[in-house]
């Protein structure tokens, strides 16, 4: 959460402020400027998919 104050200063606009989450190519992209998440929803879903087995198996926890 970027509106902290403390973090303010690091805020980068990653092109998609009204995307849900963050999606990055980071073999193109390592310094995580351009938010694929609209671009690529098959990949964002994928992925959120495998966290929620991830979560549900014990082997992460959600953010609190």
């Amino acid at each position: 959460d970027y509106s902290r104050p403390e973090l303010a200063a690091d805020a980068i606009d990653d092109g998609a402020p009204g995307a849900a989450a963050q999606l990055f190519d980071l073999s193109e992209d390592p310094g995580e400027t351009t938010n694929l998440y609209l671009e690529r929803p098959e990949v964002a879903a994928r992925l959120k998919a495998d966290l929620d087995r991830l979560v549900a198996s014990g082997r992460s926890a959600p953010a609190r």
